[in-house]
């Protein structure tokens, strides 16, 4: 068996379409009576916003407030990666860990009292509590991912018609 058709042509989820996905975030936060959401997890803070990194012991943040411009948290190491995307507010920190863990450096530059954290351990969450006490723990993002729109769905089939063509590939070249 000869394979000769190839898979769709991959579907590529661009800046816009990130930038009305961190809209609905921010409208669901402010429904929810925040001031702003902040997202640490890092597969939370990819789908919200198409910016791919390698999760390490040095957090990234995503800061969304219920009115205005996100605010993207990185580490120094990642500062070059982050400059490549959409975002117009980057802010860095130098060092993990340094004298202030970086979830409370970041908490501690947000305007507002009410903010919601989509991930924090324990003791973690007290010490941002410490710096704002109306902190919340939001599962807002982890929700919406579950709900899937027609280029997510689509993604998702041309990934499936890749991964049926690598199967056909290989059982070609075993047989």
């Amino acid at each position: 068996m000869t394979i000769t058709t190839m898979p769709p042509r991959a579907v590529y989820l661009g800046a816009d379409f990130y930038r009305a996905r961190v809209a609905q975030l921010q409208e669901h936060a402010g429904a929810a009576g925040l001031d702003g959401l902040l997202v640490l997890n890092p597969a939370n803070l990819m789908w919200a916003t198409g910016f791919f990194h390698i999760p390490n012991e040095r957090p990234i943040g995503l800061y969304l407030p219920a009115h205005g411009a996100p605010v993207l948290f990185v580490p120094f190491l990642e500062k070059e990666n982050a400059e490549e995307s959409w975002f117009d507010d980057i802010r860095w920190y130098l060092e993990y860990p340094g004298e202030t863990p970086a979830e409370v450096w970041m908490l501690a530059q947000l305007p507002g009292a009410r903010i919601g954290v989509d991930a924090a351990s324990h003791a973690g969450f007290a010490a941002m509590a410490a710096v704002k006490p109306g902190l919340t723990l939001d599962h807002t993002v982890s929700r919406l991912r579950y709900i899937k729109n027609a280029a997510e769905i689509e993604l998702t089939r041309t990934a499936a018609a890749y991964a049926d063509f690598g199967l056909a590939v290989a059982r070609q070249a075993v047989a």
